[in-house]
């Protein structure tokens, strides 16, 4: 798991930011979708590990969840359904944006005073989604997939 970020946000502490290690029910509540926990069980969850940064006024925020799941086939089934869960959840539109990462899909919004990027890879049974949030309008595309890069490259 990722200690730093790309864009050197600070590490936050896990008990101030509900992060850590990860199991199925925690997994189902940070996907906040109504069949989250179908989702995840058809997929074949096994266990997961969250890390968030921030700047010291949480105008940046990043966020990783990396997910295993049983096999290569439920990871990328994962993907696909959480990009779909992203999209119908969000009052914002999502909007998708090219990324030359194998399997994975990205997302990015910018509103008044907020912007977004987020990428879900699959990598093997892993599943990789990175978020970079600013309190700006400047497009957070790039920040996510560097965010993504850098634990996909951690990875088996």
């Amino acid at each position: 798991m990722l200690t730093s970020v790309p864009r050197g946000l600070v590490l936050d502490s896990d008990k101030d930011a509900d992060t850590g290690a990860t199991n199925l029910a925690k997994a189902i509540q940070d996907a906040v979708a109504p069949d989250a926990a179908t989702v995840l069980k058809d997929a074949g969850f096994v266990a997961g590990y969250q890390r968030s940064w921030a700047d010291a006024d949480q105008a940046q925020h990043d966020v990783v969840f990396l997910y295993q799941f049983a096999t290569p086939a439920g990871a990328a089934r994962y993907v696909t359904s959480r990009v779909s869960e992203l999209q119908s959840l969000n009052s914002q539109q999502l909007s998708p944006f090219p990324v030359l990462i194998a399997g994975a899909a990205a997302l990015h919004n910018e509103t008044a005073t907020s912007s977004f990027g987020v990428v879900v890879s699959p990598k093997g049974v892993y599943v990789v989604e990175a978020v970079s949030t600013d309190a700006s309008t400047l497009n957070q595309s790039l920040n996510a997939v560097a965010l993504a890069n850098a634990q996909l490259q951690r990875l088996p």
